[in-house]
């Protein structure tokens, strides 16, 4: 409950501000007279306020849907839309916490929204204000992985990572390097990787993405054909997992799976490859692995397969044989035992693609259909993603 309190008071802050911002311009108009000090305290005050409302409205929005009565019921709020206002206050308010409000709504449009060009003239603004920023180095170094530029975005974390060594910021140190050992993974350079990702594992202390960093070592030394180390990282994860969060879970899952099967199979190789090509937005090379694969797979693998190789062609609007994958994917529901994650993940597909057919009708219920899925891997993500096609406006 303290945190109903928590959002109480910046609820509350943001009803008092909100005056004193209006005598604040009213003052820039050339009425009653209000100080220079009184003004940067004004700034302040609205830069904190809005960031702490907005950041439970946006929060609570993202709670998955069958707990969201839950957490209304005791008085959250949960407006994606408001939220959004409110950062942008926060960070036009040009106070203490508006570089915060900045790299939250940086976040969301690159990650929720997928907006990355307004997130980069953001990113671009705020980081020419701060261009030693250590914060804004590493925030660069996700952006940039994001658009697929795996080059420059090691290079945001290397200067991150030396930047805080200086300074002495051990812990986001620690993230520095292991986001430059996930880059090398993404890009195949697995012996490269191996060194990064060991060092985060040995030297945090946070367990927040420790798991996540533990399957990733586990699966590069798969890769290696180092079994008996993949092994021996993984047996780490589940005693360390948290649960309730989405990233431990899903780990947990995988690590449990590896360790069960002794080792990777061959298709979980080549769907490893194919889909760290697809996350750096190699489209056409990830394709091109799973096309070129002729191995034997399961029909839970061949679902994971179908998936992955839709989600290529939607990207790259080959919309008819999308559609044709994402069917034959559905089409093994009652085979799917481990990965059902691939049945809302298509059905949104499917419902994506619709609405850029403008076959709205269709659209809307394939994705009420993705959204009558539950607990399935990173669910509050799809479910954001669901959301925010529903939102769009039909043509």
């Amino acid at each position: 409950m303290s945190f109903r309190k928590s959002w109480k008071f910046y609820d509350e802050c943001v009803d008092l501000v909100k005056p004193l911002q209006v005598k604040h311009d009213h003052d820039h108009t050339g009425g009653e007279d209000l100080n220079q000090v009184e003004k940067r305290l004004v700034d302040h005050l609205a830069s904190a306020a809005f960031w702490g409302s907005g950041l439970f409205h946006y929060l609570v929005d993202l709670v998955p849907r069958h707990f969201k009565w839950i957490i209304q019921g005791i008085g959250f709020k949960a407006d994606r839309v408001l939220a959004i206002q409110e950062f942008n206050c926060s960070v036009a308010a040009q106070g203490m916490t508006s570089p915060l409000g900045s790299i939250l709504l940086i976040c969301i449009l690159v990650f929720w929204e997928e907006n990355t060009e307004q997130s980069n003239i953001l990113y671009n603004s705020i980081a020419s204000v701060y261009p030693d920023g250590v914060l804004f180095k590493y925030l660069g170094g996700y952006l940039l992985r994001f658009v697929g530029d795996v080059e420059k975005s090691t290079r945001c974390f290397d200067e991150a990572s030396k930047r805080c060594d200086e300074e002495k910021l051990v812990q986001l140190f620690h993230y520095s390097k292991a986001e430059i050992g996930y880059n090398s993974y993404l890009n195949h350079r697995y012996e490269d990787a191996v060194p990064h990702l060991s060092f985060f594992i040995e030297n945090t202390t946070v367990k927040g993405y420790k798991c996540f960093i533990m399957l990733i070592l586990g699966i590069t030394y798969e890769m290696l054909n180092r079994t008996g180390d993949s092994l021996c990282v993984l047996a780490g994860v589940g005693p360390i997992a948290r649960k309730g969060y989405a990233l431990d879970e899903f780990s947990e899952r995988m690590a449990k799976k590896i360790l069960h099967n002794g080792g990777m199979t061959a298709a979980e190789k080549v769907q490893t490859q194919a889909y760290s090509l697809f996350e750096l937005k190699k489209f056409e090379e990830a394709a091109a692995i799973l096309n070129n694969s002729h191995i034997t797979l399961t029909d839970e693998e061949l679902a994971c397969r179908q998936h992955l190789l839709g989600s290529c062609y939607h990207k790259l609007q080959k919309y008819q044989e999308a559609i044709g994958l994402f069917n034959e994917v559905l089409a093994k529901e009652k085979k799917i035992k481990t990965e059902k994650h691939v049945l809302p993940f298509s059905y949104c597909s499917l419902g994506e693609i619709q609405l850029k057919l403008k076959n709205y009708d269709e659209a809307h219920k394939l994705l009420h259909k993705a959204l009558s899925y539950s607990k399935y891997d990173f669910e509050a993500w799809l479910t954001a993603r669901v959301k925010r096609a529903l939102e769009k406006p039909r043509e």
